[in-house]
């Protein structure tokens, strides 16, 4: 418990530098923490999904680049994400190539795999980056950087404190430690989390909407984003599960590897994404 207590800290002091730089430099300075998001999570992923060399490094080296690419096609042409778009596309022909270039190394099984790698977490971070230069970016990731947290401390506070009076879990097969009241702690916490991301764009003047408006908004979108966190959650388990490994790495003690910390987060953003397109239109 201590070292995950350390670790998680040490993770929420690397976000509160992060969000400074983007506050008071630039969005480019957390483009850097979601590329080292990408990096060691398609190194994690690579690796839990025991790949052949090949179809490694085309994951990896994807990884390594794909934000990168996305920045300088947002600096160029203010076209990142068609760029990304194109550049997944040929990530992904790259790897099913393997299957003639790499004939007895690989396998449909490892090749699909391969995929996946690229799919999780790389592009679901290509929409991270996205998000980041968005009009409304600030108030995008600070719910996504909030409520997804708060609904896994709430969730793991509410599970270690109240399983022995409900023991109910929520998915046995998948994740045996994960209570029906852990997950209402949850959502609770994604609650909390997005009325505290909009008390704090309210304090700055930094949002448009009234204050009622804006506490039903982001309070209902962080139910959302806590929902989809568990969901984001159970997907990992699930994942972890299949390749029979207990955590994606150990960069972070008490949580596992950086998957481990950033599974909700990565299916949040896509929730929020969507949301803050549509509310631009309006």
């Amino acid at each position: 418990m201590k070292a995950r207590i350390i670790s998680g800290f040490c993770y929420a002091l690397v976000l509160v530098a992060f969000f400074l730089l983007k506050w008071f430099l630039n969005d480019y300075w957390f483009d850097v923490l979601i590329w080292l998001f990408c990096l060691i999570g398609s190194f994690e992923m690579a690796r839990a999904c025991g790949l052949p060399k090949p179809q490694k490094g085309i994951a990896i080296v994807f990884g390594l680049t794909c934000i990168p690419v996305f920045v300088a096609g947002e600096l160029a042409w203010g076209l990142g994400a068609v760029l990304f778009g194109c550049f997944f596309a040929l990530a992904c022909v790259a790897m099913l190539s393997t299957l003639v270039g790499s004939y007895e190394q690989v396998t449909l099984e490892s090749t699909a795999k391969g995929v996946l790698s690229l799919v999780y977490p790389s592009l679901l971070l290509g929409v991270m980056a996205y998000v980041n230069h968005m009009e409304d970016s600030m108030a995008a990731l600070l719910l996504i950087f909030v409520s997804s947290p708060l609904a896994d401390v709430f969730a793991h506070a509410f599970g270690t404190a109240l399983h022995e009076k409900f023991p109910k879990k929520m998915a046995p097969a998948i994740s045996p430690n994960k209570t029906v009241i852990g997950g209402i702690g949850g959502l609770i916490g994604g609650i909390v989390g997005g009325l505290l991301v909009f008390l704090l764009l309210y304090l700055t003047e930094r949002t448009a909407f009234g204050v009622w408006q804006g506490l039903l908004f982001f309070g209902i979108l962080g139910l959302f984003c806590a929902l989809l966190t568990e969901f984001g959650d159970l997907v990992e388990s699930a994942i972890k599960r299949k390749v029979d490994i207990k955590d994606m790495g150990n960069l972070m003690p008490g949580h596992g590897g950086i998957l481990d910390r950033i599974d909700g987060t990565m299916y949040v953003t896509l929730l929020v994404c969507v949301v803050f397109v549509l509310v631009s239109f309006l």
